[in-house]
């Protein structure tokens, strides 16, 4: 399943959040989360099989080089030798190459399922957000309890005047 670029950008539209319409993305989010994990998974399959094939691919290209090791040539036949002719081997280098393709899409894949566990929090909190009225429209504070703010500090300020008055009248 190699990931073309535009499959990138596929997976970031994926885990946006609209925060106007939580319940619909909370009910987007399993679906989602089970699309990728399984997507993860046949990505793991197909790189296990990929390396899988590459140990008897190697095997057997090894024991092509140890029955006519002038084929590949080699004159004297050491375990260098064979180690190097199987490195430079095309077909085992193609199949290397598709291991590492496998590989990358095992882990982008394994960031976009990471994401989604950030994207399941980031649902969590945004809810929380909401129930505690985040998002509500602004009020006009409650002028009684602003006066009623004002009188305590006006009491406070007469209190420490009455008390600097009565010190200097001792004095």
């Amino acid at each position: 399943m190699t990931l073309a670029n535009d499959a990138y950008g596929h997976v970031q539209n994926e885990l946006e959040i609209d925060p106007n319409c939580l319940d619909e993305e909370w009910l987007t989010q399993a679906p989602l989360y089970w699309r990728y994990a399984k997507a993860l998974a046949g990505e793991k399959e197909s790189l296990d099989r990929a390396k899988r094939r590459l140990s008897v691919l190697i095997a057997e290209t090894e024991r092509k080089i140890r029955k006519d090791p002038e084929s590949f040539g080699i004159s004297k036949v050491t375990e260098g030798a064979i180690k190097a002719a199987i490195t430079v081997d095309k077909e085992v280098g193609n199949l290397e190459d598709s291991i590492i393709e496998i590989n990358h899409d095992v882990n982008v894949l394994g960031a976009a399922v990471a994401s989604l566990d950030h994207r399941k929090r980031a649902l969590t909190d945004l809810v929380q957000l909401h129930m505690c009225s985040y998002y509500a429209e602004p009020k006009a504070p409650d002028l009684r309890t602003a006066q009623s703010i004002e009188k305590a500090k006006q009491k406070e300020v007469d209190e420490k005047i009455r008390k600097r008055k009565e010190a200097r009248n001792k004095e």
